[in-house]
């Protein structure tokens, strides 16, 4: 499972290691004994067995000393910068641990904005009894507590702190509605369980007698933008960005594989890291989310081109099948409170299929599309709210690459349209996203149970949408602060450790989205080519035909799992459901549209069909449990 945990008491009962061994034996599922796990009076300290983490090392103890004291340490730690981490404290240490508590002792509660890397870890000092608990700049590593007037419980894994006899289980309304209503989970502090929270991502949470301290040491929007004299070196710096990104997550010896769809943000992350894996003398595997039926057109974009790049490169390539059977598989076995609820549908066919051919360790792509590699185009609302309309004029201009004998009168309107937007208030702006939203909360309030039917409110849609006043870079701090990419992150975390493996996310690298964050807006999008910037750094990974090719979008995919788990929701027995968040006539009801759209081969409405499949996600939660506990 490849998890860890602290726990601690503050009552000044000693450690009842009865319970402390409950918890091991409970999520000790993948047989991978725990490497070491040691009592101190108050505190008791575990972790798993994994190859690769930087923790490995600490078989004889958690103990780290320091120069003003004792400390124990445990968690999930891969940190990037030892080199220049070791410089900056003037202490030479090739142990990660012991450069980690040399930070802390120089630097107190903001040592963690000097480590670059994904971590989630617990550094608990023996003399003060002072605990703090830290997540990474980007929430890569998720970490949850437990807290209350006897005791903290903190760990990577939700199963482990539900496994311990004193944590209830009662299920968290806003959580369990919220998830129904979007199927996420974006809130950075709840979770399912409303007596567990989560540490959000960037921040550095303080323990001291039972009483929580929490502060945020890295604020995205206060990057600066970068300047530099030529387009050249702008492409020069992100391709060695990335390039260090990618060689940062690569450790040696174990199997590592990577998502490869054919698109942008997967591929060159792929090869980055499966040349260097090739060149090591190892085999590299590859995943992709499609697999096309014999009669498909084998040239199709969503999987030729993946099959194209891992030919040419040697990669064992493998495409995901999801089937009915596998869709009926998440309603009836997948529970979204303890083990994911974001992406998870092709990760679950995935996994199997990575700890077969042993991968311990799998690339993304992931984080792209809302951070460095923004499709979007500049609206330059930047410019015209600083006055400088005839540049921002000029700037759509060159954004606009058709020649017809309306274009001047497009560019004009759109000019029009944003510089009127930029004088008016956010809250009096339209909002095609929030109508859409309104629309949806609609059909979603049917499926709610009578009790809950006031609990999904409007209010609070515009303030989660983007407004037609964002830059680009309001949009990306818009899905930063959003908790969106944390979100898939934990969902992903979980389902890995049930198989051995473990993600990274280069594109989410914290130099890397800093850069992204800091880039001049027009090369993101430049000379009518969108993502400008990124594939001229990506350019040495991928052919011209697959670099700069306008990708459709992925609606063969959309579509297969749509009609997939229609057919699987034909096969489940609605009659079962009995959870109080439900309305199961609705449901029914609404069921019996779809059943007839589809028998009728009438295109399906996918927020139907996602609002049931949801839902039936929601019945499977366990309220006796719950209630009894």
């Amino acid at each position: 499972m490849a998890s860890f945990y602290f726990y601690r008491r503050f009552d000044k009962i000693s450690v009842n290691s009865g319970e402390i061994n409950d918890i091991i034996i409970a999520n000790d599922v993948n047989s991978n004994s725990w490497h070491h796990s040691e009592q101190l009076e108050d505190i008791s300290t575990g972790i798993e067995n994994v190859s690769y983490s930087q923790l490995s090392a600490l078989k004889k103890g958690f103990t780290i000393r320091g120069a003003k004291g004792s400390y124990w340490l445990v968690g999930d730690i891969r940190i990037d910068n030892q080199k220049e981490l070791s410089k900056l404290l003037n202490y030479e240490s090739e142990n990660v641990c012991d450069l980690i508590v040399n930070a802390y002792e120089s630097y107190g509660n903001s040592f963690a904005e000097h480590l670059i890397g994904d971590f989630g870890f617990v550094l608990h000092d023996l003399n003060s009894k002072g605990t703090v608990v830290v997540r990474d700049h980007l929430g890569v590593i998720p970490v949850y507590y437990y807290l209350c007037d006897q005791f903290l419980l903190v760990s990577d894994s939700i199963d482990i702190i539900l496994s311990y006899p004193s944590v209830p289980h009662t299920l968290n309304d806003t959580v369990v509605l919220n998830y129904l209503k979007s199927s996420t989970n974006h809130n950075q502090q709840e979770t399912f369980y409303a007596d567990i929270y989560k540490i959000p991502r960037a921040t550095v949470a303080t323990f001291n007698d039972g009483v929580l301290e929490s502060e945020t040491y890295w604020h995205p929007e206060l990057i600066e933008p970068i300047k530099y004299e030529t387009e050249e070196e702008y492409v020069s710096q992100l391709a060695n960005l990335l390039e260090q990104a990618v060689a940062d997550r690569l450790p040696p010896g174990i199997n590592i594989g990577a998502h490869l769809s054919g698109g942008l943000d997967s591929s060159p992350v792929a090869l980055m890291a499966g040349r260097k894996v090739i060149d090591s003398g190892r085999d590299f595997f590859t995943y992709n989310w499609c697999r096309p039926e014999p009669e498909d057109d084998k040239f199709y974009h969503e999987w030729a081109d993946a099959r194209k790049i891992a030919s040419k490169e040697g990669f064992v390539h493998s495409e995901i099948n999801y089937s009915v059977d596998e869709a009926k598989k998440i309603i009836e076995e997948h529970d979204v409170s303890r083990h994911g609820c974001t992406m998870i549908d092709y990760e679950r066919i995935t996994l199997p299929i990575a700890q077969q051919q042993g991968v311990q360790l799998i690339f993304s792509g992931f984080g792209g599309d809302e951070l460095l590699t923004m499709r979007s185009r500049s609206n330059h609302i930047d410019l015209i709210k600083n006055g400088r309309w005839i540049q921002a004029f000029k700037n759509l201009i060159d954004q606009d690459k058709t020649n017809d004998s309306l274009k001047l009168l497009r560019v004009a309107k759109n000019f029009g349209k944003t510089l009127f937007y930029s004088f008016l208030p956010d809250k009096l702006l339209p909002c095609s996203w929030s109508t859409v939203k309104k629309i949806k909360l609609k059909a979603y309030n049917k499926l709610v149970g009578k009790k809950y039917s006031d609990f999904l409110q409007y209010e609070d849609i515009r303030k989660n949408t983007p407004s037609p006043n964002s830059s680009i870079r309001d949009r990306q701090l818009f899905y930063l602060n959003l908790g969106y990419h944390q979100d898939r992150m934990e969902s992903w975390n979980i389902l890995g450790k049930m198989h051995g493996v473990k993600y990274v996310y280069p594109l989410l690298d914290k130099r890397v989205v800093e850069f992204a964050l800091s880039m001049p807006e027009n090369l993101f999008y430049k000379q009518g080519i969108s993502r400008y910037l990124y594939r001229k750094a990506v350019t040495p990974y991928l052919p011209k035909e697959l670099l700069y090719k306008q990708k459709p979008p992925e609606t063969y995919r959309v579509k297969h799992l749509l009609n997939t788990q229609m057919q699987a929701l034909k096969e489940i027995d609605l009659d079962k459901i009995n959870s109080p968040y439900l309305n199961k006539e609705a449901i029914k009801a609404e069921y019996s549209n779809l059943k007839i759209a589809f028998e009728g081969e009438v295109v399906l409405k996918k927020l139907s069909i996602t609002n049931i499949f949801n839902a039936l996600h929601i019945n499977k939660l366990d309220l006796k449990k719950t209630e009894t506990t």
